[in-house]
Formats: C-alpha cells, sequence, structure tokens
C-alpha cells in the first residue's frame, strides 16, 4: 500500500511542506539529519511525540513554529491528560481533512439516505466538527443539537426520524438512560447505527453490549486525534476490527520502547493530508493489535482488531500488575447492578492503590453489589481494590469521560 504512487506523491508533497517549516528545520538540525526526500526518508526518521509538541507551543504560542502556511482552521485537544494541544490548518488542509470522512462514513455504510444527529455542544476540539462539516457537504441531512438537554435531544431524535447519534459511548449511554426514565425506549427510534469516539469505550466488550441493548442499534467505534485527524472506523460487517484510511496516513504499529514494528504496539502516524502544520512518524500513545486476516468487506486497508486497546500514559503498576484502565472499565460494565463508577489511584506507602466508586442502579441492593464487586476484582485482578458505593449520582458525560482518575492523597 504505502508502495503505491498516490502514496509516493503524497508523501513527496509532506516532504516539501517539511522543509517549509521552522520546527523541522530546526529539529533536523539539532538532529545532525537531512530532511526526508521522499516515504523512505520519511521512515528512517526519529519518531517525536506529543510532549515535543506541547513544549513548542508552550515556548512560541499559541501554534508553536510548525505552521508554513495561511491558517483558516484552528482546533484544540481536550488536554485530559495535560496541557492541550492547538493544531491549525488551511483551507485545502480543512477540505482533504473532509475527504477522509467521506471514507469512513463508507466504511460505516453512512448513505444520502440516512439522517445524522450530533448530540453535544460544538467546542473546539476537531472531531465532529470535521464529522459534521463532511456529511452536510455530501447532501446527508445533519442536525447539531448543542445548548439542548438531553431530554429535548431524545425528543428531537424521535421527531426527526434519526437513523445515525454520533456521541462519547459516555453519552450515548446517559442517552440511554435519561430515555428510560423519560418512559421512552430508544429500540422505538429508527436509529440503526451509533458512531462513538472520544473514548475508548465503545471498543470495550461490555459497554458495548449495554449501548446496543439499550438502543438497539449498531456500535461502531471511530477514533482520529486533533494533531492527525480522523484516523479509522470499525467495519459494519466486520465488529470490533477498525480500519485505517490508509489513502491519508502512513501507519506502523512499534514496540513503545523501540523503533521496531511489532504485531501489538503504539500506533505511529504519519498524516498525509495536512500540510500546513505537517507531521511525521507521530507516536500516538495509543496500544494497538494488528488485524492480519481477511475483512468481509473486502477492504484491503491497514485494520485494528479490538480497537484502541488502552493508553501508555494511563498503564498502572499495582502490587506488580501491569494493568491498563480500560481492562477495569471491561469489567466493571459487565457487572449488574452497575449504574456509573470512577476508578481512583490513591498513593498509599509508596505503593499505589484502587478505589473503585460506584454509583448502584435503583433497584439494585447497596451492601450486595459492594460484596460483589470486592470480591469478584480480587478474582479477576489478583488484588484488592477498595469499594464504595455512594449514595449520591455520579458525573454523567456529554464529552470525553473522566473515569480514570490520579488522586494525589486519600
Amino acid at each position: 500500500m504505502i508502495d503505491s504512487p498516490l502514496i509516493k506523491a503524497k508523501a513527496a508533497r509532506l516532504c516539501q511542506a517539511l522543509a517549509s517549516s521552522i520546527f523541522w528545520l530546526e529539529r533536523f538540525s539539532k538532529l545532525g539529519m537531512p530532511l526526508p526526500k521522499d516515504l523512505n526518508e520519511i521512515l528512517k526518521t526519529p519518531t517525536i511525540s506529543k510532549t515535543d509538541l506541547v513544549q513548542n507551543q508552550g515556548a512560541f504560542p499559541p501554534l508553536g513554529t510548525i505552521p508554513n502556511g495561511q491558517v483558516t482552521r484552528w482546533h484544540q485537544s481536550s488536554g485530559t491528560l495535560g496541557n492541550p494541544l492547538g493544531w491549525a490548518d488551511s483551507t485545502d488542509d480543512w477540505e482533504r481533512l473532509l475527504r477522509i470522512w467521506n471514507v469512513l462514513y463508507e466504511i460505516a455504510g453512512i448513505t444520502n439516505s440516512d439522517k445524522l444527529f450530533f448530540p453535544f455542544s460544538f467546542g473546539p476540539f476537531l472531531g465532529f466538527w470535521s464529522a459534521f462539516e463532511a456529511a452536510t457537504r455530501s447532501g446527508i441531512y445533519c442536525i447539531a443539537a448543542g445548548g439542548l438537554t438531553t431530554q429535548a435531544r431524545i425528543r428531537m431524535i424521535e421527531r426527526h426520524g434519526i437513523t445515525v447519534v454520533l456521541a462519547t459511548p459516555s453519552y450515548a449511554l446517559h442517552m440511554a438512560e435519561v430515555g428510560s426514565g423519560l418512559g421512552i425506549s430508544l429500540h422505538q427510534t429508527p436509529v440503526r447505527t451509533l458512531i462513538l469516539a472520544g473514548e475508548q469505550g465503545a471498543s470495550i466488550p461490555s459497554l458495548r453490549s449495554r449501548l446496543e441493548n439499550a438502543w438497539g442499534a449498531r456500535v461502531l467505534d471511530h477514533h482520529g486525534m486533533t494533531e492527525t485527524g480522523p484516523v479509522s472506523m470499525e467495519c459494519r460487517l466486520n465488529p470490533g476490527v477498525l480500519h485505517i484510511a490508509t489513502d491519508s496516513y502512513v501507519c506502523q504499529i512499534l514496540d513503545p520502547n523501540a523503533d521496531q514494528e511489532v504485531e501489538e504496539g503504539e500506533l505511529v502516524l504519519t498524516p498525509l493530508e495536512r500540510l500546513t502544520m505537517p507531521l511525521i512518524r507521530y507516536r500516538t500513545g495509543d496500544l494497538v493489535k494488528r488485524h492480519n486476516e481477511i475483512c468481509p468487506c473486502g477492504r484491503n486497508l491497514l485494520s485494528l482488531s479490538g480497537g484502541i486497546k488502552g493508553r501508555l500514559d494511563d498503564m498502572l503498576i499495582i502490587r506488580g500488575n501491569n494493568i491498563h484502565p480500560e481492562a477495569i472499565e471491561n469489567w466493571m460494565w459487565s457487572q449488574t447492578g452497575v449504574a456509573e463508577f470512577r476508578i481512583e489511584v490513591i498513593p498509599s506507602s509508596g505503593m499505589p492503590k484502587i478505589r473503585l466508586v460506584v454509583e448502584a442502579e435503583r433497584e439494585s441492593d447497596p451492601t450486595r453489589l459492594q460484596e460483589k464487586i470486592y470480591s469478584g476484582f480480587q478474582e479477576r485482578f489478583l488484588f484488592k481494590a477498595d469499594v464504595k458505593i455512594t449514595e449520591s449520582p455520579l458525573e454523567r458525560y456529554e464529552m470525553k469521560a473522566r473515569r480514570f482518575r490520579r488522586l494525589e492523597n486519600s
């Protein structure tokens, strides 16, 4: 795929953009390396991380020294795990970004007969801005439902005959909860597909099951990043497998501790379509696994099995056990009686411990639920966690959920 004339031509244009960027000129000068002139040379360059980009923007606000053209669009990451990162596009960059979404919509099976619903306020984040504009330009019926209550959004879904909802997994779950409280079964709406992003939740089997049962709709996982753009979409014919838009990205899966390709490791991306702020061999921090089987849809794209499996910066070491919060989330969502929860990591005599703060469903017995989670967690993960059943409702999320928290003290 990366040897195709199309990819080589895009890589050549990317190299020209690198040569016009102060950031990249200085970076390669410090490395004692010439700027790459083609794709083969790009793949021989050192990787770069978000820390490098954030430091550059901190030293030269607001966009650092990467931009090399006229900026017409600006977006910012959520900054949930550190300082937010801004990224800019020219008009041409933005048009190319929208065309990537057209590819992803095709993978998802979205057609002009669908009606798309975006139930959140449009802020500076990139994700659904690009998804919304791409859909409207393709002639698809779209509703941006910012500034409304969840109840009003659910009524609007009913009234307009919405078929596709784009949201975070957490908010899709919250909408189902609110709908149930209103006596509305989302099974009775025309919604057939949920395109979910912003968290790893849509690829967590137990949460996916909850969502599909609540909505009576197919859940499709999607992922992208502010600094790269929209990257992948789950195949509607192959649950759990995400196809990457490989005409727009050079993708590698590397050992997190080495520049060596592996089957399961860190996703490293080179976006080919964003030339105003060019980026090469970007370590995303996302843990993924290559899917090597032939897909029923017939697409010959680099694919990921099980979606984004976790974040490198979230990995915990608890009593000698390496564990990702996503594994705990998957287990928690599989527990009947759990309405919502929070995972807290608490320092304790130099050895961190886990506390699970749990909101029980209305019909659940809190004492029994606490005992079940305490014993079940120890059996599943081979170490103990404190379990607290809270009487106060936990936060519900419209944007990225923050169920995982590292605390300074208990």
